[in-house]
């Protein structure tokens, strides 16, 4: 659902302790269906690509949408 760019990702604190803070603005997000959600984050280092994180994002639908 999400591309390239609609994430803002900053680090937290340290950079050594691998703290970052994922955001994705409201009018990306706004139009997802209620479900549950596969996300993973995975960093590059040079040629190197690991998965950092796996797992599920719940979206709970909006009790006060239209």
């Amino acid at each position: 659902m999400l591309q390239n760019g609609d994430a803002t990702i900053t680090i937290v604190g340290d950079p050594t302790a691998g703290i970052v803070r994922i955001d994705v603005s409201n009018d990306k997000t706004a139009a997802l269906p209620a479900g549950v959600y596969f996300d993973a984050l995975q960093v590059t280092f040079g040629n190197i690509v690991s998965p950092l994180w796996v797992g599920q994002i719940l979206v709970a639908a909006n009790p006060f949408g239209v």
